[in-house]
């Protein structure tokens, strides 16, 4: 394995592990896009919290570039941190959304 590789393989390891510690499933589809459940917008990745006793997800469309969704990884991953420890940023994303 090439050290690239090796690095993508390791950073989705830990995005995994982490997940799985906050209640959130990680999906990787082999699709150019995702449908947002809610909202059936089409998107590169999504994060949902999880709520009641039904987990959250991390779910990215990998049928492209590594650079494109591992950075899509990067980023929904960044949601789930900032959701986890409460962060302002998430609070306010989510009450601007719902306007």
């Amino acid at each position: 394995m090439n050290p690239r590789d090796k690095r993508a393989s390791d950073f989705v390891k830990h995005v995994r592990n982490v997940a799985r510690h906050a209640n959130v499933r990680v999906t990787l589809r082999k699709q150019k896009k995702l449908f947002f459940p809610e909202t059936k917008e089409k998107l590169n990745g999504y994060f949902s919290e999880p709520e009641g006793h039904s987990s959250g997800s991390i779910a990215v469309a990998v049928n492209r570039p590594r650079s494109k969704w591992l950075g899509c990884l990067a980023h929904e991953f960044g949601h789930m941190c900032q959701w986890f420890f409460n962060m302002p940023a998430v609070s306010y994303t989510h009450l601007r959304a719902h306007e």
